[in-house]
């Protein structure tokens, strides 16, 4: 959030810059989510401690650690949904697949969203830039969860079930 410290400072503030940090939070997830799920691809070694995931331990698609922290943090989830999600991961190959191609889906739409929206910000007024950019990601990202959530649904009802509060696993 660079932009809003910088952009603010002058008495006349540049306004294509304030309006980019919606774009810069899309180009810092998806450049992370590729980092990540490249490194996994390789077989390198997590560098540092990724969520619940220890420095040294075999990495995991770049979203697992999102769906990790927003479940079991902000969603209440806690330990037992951390706990279930890696039982989860461990026991289906399907499920793993599954998040590989989520972190895909989520880390290039994220890159060509905030391209789209970096293009149209030093294109337009700026007048529009600062009002219509940011507005149109949100919408774009919501349009994004309403797809993963179908991909969910149907990815979900092939694997046999994700099941992360029953005693059951699923079938795979």
């Amino acid at each position: 959030m660079l932009e809003l410290i910088i952009g603010t400072y002058p008495a006349e503030p540049p306004i294509r810059l304030l309006a980019m940090p919606p774009s810069t939070m899309c180009y810092a997830f998806g450049v992370q989510m590729l980092i990540i799920d490249t490194m996994r691809l390789l077989g390198c070694k997590a560098p540092i401690r990724i969520s619940s995931l220890p420095r040294g331990s075999p990495l995991r698609p770049g979203i697992y650690s999102i769906i990790e922290d927003v479940c079991a943090v902000d969603g209440g989830g806690g330990t037992e949904f951390r706990q279930r999600l890696n039982l989860r991961y461990q026991a289906s190959h399907y499920f793993r697949q599954m998040l590989h191609r989520l972190t895909l889906f989520w880390a290039l739409g994220a890159l060509v969203i905030a391209a789209v929206t970096t293009a149209v910000v030093f294109t337009v007024s700026r007048d529009v830039a600062y009002v219509v950019c940011p507005s149109r990601l949100s919408s774009c990202l919501k349009s994004c969860a309403n797809v993963w959530q179908d991909w969910l649904d149907v990815a979900i009802r092939l694997g046999g079930g994700v099941c992360l509060y029953h005693d059951q696993v699923g079938a795979e």
